[in-house]
């Protein structure tokens, strides 16, 4: 029988890859897509700061698969581009959220 509270991390992880494959695959045009990584590489960097003292492992390895899920969705615009984006939010948004300009 499956555990799925041992197992939820994979879980997760599978759901979000598919969630990110069909976000990524409806956006019509490459600006949706920059602007809406962009985003979510703001509000992924606002969760991990708020686990502050918690365990963030998994919450990497979920980010990391609607990451991928993104990526491969994405059928507009450059997938390096959509990385590099998507790191350049996260490291603005912890940076905000680091100095506590944001709470």
């Amino acid at each position: 029988m499956i555990d799925l509270l041992y197992s939820w991390v994979e879980y997760a992880f599978l759901l979000l890859l598919v969630l990110g494959f069909i976000l990524s695959a409806s956006t019509g045009s490459a600006v949706i897509t920059y602007i809406t990584i962009i985003l979510i590489g703001m509000l992924a960097a606002r969760s991990i700061h708020k686990r502050k003292k918690g365990f963030k492992f998994p919450a990497f390895v979920i980010l990391i698969g609607f990451l991928i899920g993104y990526i491969l969705g994405s059928f507009y615009g450059s997938r390096k581009l959509i990385l590099i984006l998507f790191c350049a939010g996260y490291m603005f948004s912890y940076y905000i959220h680091y100095r506590k300009w944001v709470k």
